[in-house]
């Protein structure tokens, strides 16, 4: 045990909540973290010298707090513990921030490829017949026009093979509904993408976090991870990882594969953001199609109101993934997909593409001139920049400064998995600024706090 549970002997009040109370403390602490295994209720009994019902009263408890998760023959684990959203979420109190703190491309109308949306928008639709009831999964064509435009990404799917879904989020919920039960615990980087690690809290499932480098998972702490927890279900993003923009290189895919491979590991891969790159790399789905499930959407490349994705899974999630769809949105949304596979076939979505992905380059140049390069993370497609704050700044303090001074970010914090070992640093979405001008004042703003040190945030608040 690495904190003093005998503590709870010299609490005043009933024994089983001095126990849950000094078992809280230790995780509020980081003496315990969240994939931390806890002793058995005979284990602890023994230990305190107290009787196992007891200990039975105090776990029940810690559970009905949401602290820990178990079933019957594997124990009891420490559960990832509720994170706060971004605090701007696009509501910014000043009508004077910038923010750069969500990961989608601007939407401003000085795009011109929205134009093309529009186009499409001015065609004849069978309202009737897609407002009607349809097949959970989708449309057929819907489904066989999506296998034709994944395809350009090296994805060769059946129609059959894909479920479309209301997002990508909807997609990353659907396949942990799919894979995994109350208390399971899901293996990510162990700095990841937020919606993860609050779609695994509000599942019920325990984030544990790995070791990662510039190209993403280390195989080698994957391959420890799985022995350590057992863990049977993987989420990772190969390509532009978020936070910190990793990309996997296809030897570290290959790896990655085969330690999912030898464990008997469910991937989970999310691939939003695979068509920034001017040459798509193959997808972890292509290298193990049988052991992977492959989300993406189109949001990043049109927007976030276009609430159209897509799973690809193996046949034996396929049912499991169906149903999960019906207890959510019952089925596809029709409309959704009839826009976004018409944009598909017309070529209107590949030129939404390119049109992204020479933005991200343009800015990634525009910010690689303002930054210090010996602070930032960044891969020359990116939306995205993690930017390191220093010892001197909390990922947090830091955000909250930024805000003070009309800047949006996202805290580092927001996406660690480990508390012990997050990093000190804030996401900085430069697709979202409206234009150059904007993202050039706010990138002045960060470097000047980067440059004053957290005096300058006290003294504004």
């Amino acid at each position: 045990m690495s904190f003093h549970i005998n503590q709870a002997l010299h609490l005043p009040g009933p024994l089983y909540l001095a126990i849950a109370e000094t078992v809280q403390r230790a995780i509020n602490l980081s003496e315990l973290l969240p994939g931390d295994r806890l002793p058995t209720h005979r284990e602890m009994a023994e230990q305190l010298n107290v009787d196992v019902g007891t200990i039975t009263r105090a776990y029940a408890e810690l559970k009905r707090r949401g602290l820990i998760a178990g079933e019957v023959g594997r124990g009891s684990f420490v559960r990832q513990q509720k994170l706060q959203a971004p605090d701007t979420l696009g509501l910014a109190t000043s009508e004077r921030i910038i923010d750069l703190s969500h990961n989608f491309p601007s939407t401003s109308p000085q795009n011109p490829e929205l134009r093309e949306m529009a186009e499409v928008l001015r065609g004849q639709f069978d309202l009737a017949a897609l407002m009607s009831f349809q097949a959970d999964v989708g449309h057929p064509l819907h489904r066989a026009e999506t296998a034709r435009w994944l395809a350009n990404y090296g994805v060769t799917a059946a129609p059959s093979d894909i479920v479309l879904t209301a997002g990508a989020q909807h997609a990353l919920l659907l396949a942990l509904q799919a894979t995994t039960e109350a208390g399971d615990v899901v293996l990510t980087e162990n700095h990841t993408y937020y919606g993860a690690i609050s779609a695994c809290t509000m599942l019920g499932r325990t984030v544990q976090g790995v070791d990662m480098d510039e190209q993403g998972l280390l195989p080698e702490a994957l391959d420890v991870a799985c022995r350590r927890t057992g863990a049977k279900v993987l989420y990772c993003m190969p390509t532009l990882q978020n936070p910190t923009t990793a990309t996997m290189g296809l030897e570290r895919r290959a790896a990655v594969a085969a330690v999912c491979e030898r464990h008997e590991v469910t991937i989970i891969e999310d691939d939003v953001y695979s068509f920034l790159l001017p040459e798509p790399l193959p997808a972890l789905w292509s290298l193990a199609p049988q052991r992977t499930i492959y989300l993406s959407s189109l949001s990043k490349i049109v927007g976030p109101g276009l609430r159209f994705g897509f799973v690809v899974a193996p046949r034996q999630w396929q049912g499991r993934i169906a149903a999960a769809l019906r207890s959510t949105t019952l089925m596809a949304p029709a409309l959704m997909g009839e826009l976004s596979t018409r944009l598909m076939r017309d070529g209107a979505m590949a030129r939404m593409a390119a049109a992204r992905r020479e933005q991200a380059e343009e800015r990634q140049r525009w910010a690689q001139k303002l930054l210090p390069k010996d602070r930032n993370r960044s891969h020359p497609n990116a939306f995205h920049i993690w930017l390191k704050t220093g010892p001197a700044w909390s990922s947090e303090a830091f955000a909250a400064a930024a805000r003070e001074h009309g800047v949006g970010v996202a805290a580092g914090s927001l996406f660690s998995v480990d508390p012990a070992r997050r990093e000190n640093a804030v996401r900085i979405c430069i697709s979202a600024a409206q234009d150059r001008e904007a993202l050039n004042d706010a990138l002045d703003t960060l470097n000047r706090l980067l440059d004053d040190g957290p005096l300058v945030g006290r003294s504004i608040v």
